[in-house]
């Protein structure tokens, strides 16, 4: 039965601690009544969470103490709050600024410029963070969405009498124009020099509508379910785009075997496919920190890209802080931002950024295909852990539109028949435009220091808990600390 997506918008954001085993609240600023984002939220040296997009945290709290335990709440530029741990919090809680516009005591023989300020990140950057192997427990989001803004077949010339308009209009015409997807992954993982990593999974779930695969899997279905009901078995097919040539020959056969083979391997493959690109994923993402030299974000290795600016000063945890903001000094610099960096060791604590242009990266338009990368955004928290910063939560955003505007041509040979039929030729014309947002947080727990030998053994591992869901059920990761899913993500239901 097809499944359809809808939205259901849940009740219970702010009562799950009517469940004995959670407490929920969100944290605002004190001032603006704005969210605070990304706030720690901790019950003990080694347990805690962090508030997510909208403020709010959710904790787990079968091990807590209502007579010893207390629950402690920071974030950069707010004064620390410590509460005593009760059954129930209050649906809020406020957080007061802790900015300062004037240069504290204890730099005022530090009177440094903001590009004076960079250039030591960049010099103490080798001291400050942590480069050796890192063995971590790691949570991973990866949530989205798509919309089709532009979909249409169109035929051209047919030398099949039943591939005709009227047969794309049915097979295509009602694919899913916008849906959502969400996966939540948690595993350990050993991180090499901040940009490689691999994985052991221990449990995840999915929540992935079948309309979602319209745009892939599913076309690609109902495309070879046409080839196969009007192309005959042994025939050898083309693919062209104009003069292009899209692949190689192959007869239908090959293809169905093929998507046979795939669609029937063991759940063991499944897994390990599974696990290769979560890994992916988290490999791209931690790719792009600006601590690594080839990373698109550059406003740390090319600060020449930028102007720098002194904005105040933070008091994190009794540490000051310079608050920066940056922007692109000309057009080579592509972001806008700012970065909270140790007064005394000159680390970058904070990083908010964003894309500085109206769309982010021009890549590609021609020949009817365009291809640009619209928004981009993250932001990336280190915390001090034996004198090293080790990666606490990085969270990347962006969204990207993909069009094209071109002939497809499918030229079906065959050698076995005789005649005029023993070449047909099938070209529509295909106008498609559809804009992507996908965005992954990763959050860091459990660090320490692993080896070479630790990271090169570690195999990717096919047995672990996998769930697919039609709706997100909140009790799932009962029993760990996890950020809170936003409300967007809580709102999602997938209905028969």
């Amino acid at each position: 039965m097809v499944k359809k997506l809808s939205i259901f918008i849940f009740f219970v954001a702010f009562t799950l601690n009517a469940f004995s085993q959670t407490l929920t609240s969100q944290i605002l600023d004190a001032e603006t009544q704005l969210p605070v984002p990304y706030a720690t939220v901790q019950t003990s040296e080694y347990n805690g969470v962090m508030t997510n997009d909208e403020g709010v945290f959710t904790l787990f709290t079968e091990d807590l103490s209502e007579k010893k335990d207390s629950i402690t709440i920071s974030s950069l530029g707010y004064k620390t709050l410590k509460i005593p741990y009760k059954k129930n919090l209050p649906p809020t809680l406020k957080l007061s600024p802790d900015i300062y516009e004037v240069i504290p005591v204890l730099l005022t023989n530090r009177n440094m410029s903001a590009e004076d300020i960079m250039d030591m990140v960049k010099e103490n950057k080798e001291q400050n963070y942590s480069f050796d192997y890192q063995k971590s427990s790691i949570f991973i989001r990866q949530s989205g969405s798509g919309n089709m803004k532009k979909f249409k077949f169109t035929i051209n010339e047919s030398s099949i009498d039943n591939i005709n308009q009227k047969l794309l209009d049915q097979t295509f015409g009602n694919v899913r124009k916008k849906y959502v997807y969400l996966n939540e992954t948690l595993a350990d993982v050993v991180i090499k020099n901040h940009s490689e990593s691999k994985l052991m999974l221990q449990k995840s779930l999915s929540i992935q509508s079948k309309e979602e695969l319209a745009s892939g899997k599913k076309m690609q279905e109902d495309f070879m379910k046409i080839m196969n009901d009007n192309f005959k078995s042994d025939s050898q097919l083309i693919l062209k785009s104009g003069i292009i040539r899209l692949d190689k020959t192959e007869s239908i056969d090959s293809i169905n075997k093929v998507m046979d083979k795939e669609s029937n391997a063991p759940q063991s493959d499944k897994n390990k496919n599974f696990s290769e690109y979560k890994t992916r994923s988290v490999n791209n993402a931690m790719t792009q920190l600006f601590l690594n030299k080839k990373s698109d974000v550059d406003f740390l290795n090319k600060p020449g890209r930028y102007n720098f600016v002194k904005n105040g000063f933070a008091n994190y945890e009794g540490d000051w802080l310079y608050i920066i903001d940056f922007e692109p000094d000309g057009s080579s610099g592509k972001y806008k931002g700012k970065l909270y960096i140790d007064a005394f060791s000159f680390a970058i604590v904070k990083a908010e950024f964003w894309g500085a242009n109206e769309i982010f990266d021009k890549q590609f338009n021609l020949l009817g295909i365009k291809a640009n990368a619209l928004t981009y955004k993250s932001t990336v928290i280190f915390k001090k852990e034996n004198e090293k910063y080790i990666l606490k939560y990085l969270m990347r955003e962006s969204s990207q539109e993909a069009a094209i505007d071109r002939p497809l041509t499918v030229v079906e040979k065959n050698e076995n028949v005789k005649g005029k039929k023993r070449i047909n030729k099938v070209e529509v014309q295909m106008d498609m435009h559809v804009i992507n947002l996908d965005r992954i947080e990763l959050v860091f727990d459990q660090n320490q220091i692993s080896s070479a030998g630790v990271f090169e053994n570690l195999k990717p591992n096919t047995e672990f808990e996998s769930t697919q869901l039609f709706q997100y059920d909140p009790n799932f990761w009962n029993g760990y600390n996890i950020i809170t899913p936003e409300k967007a993500i809580q709102a999602i239901v997938i209905e028969e």
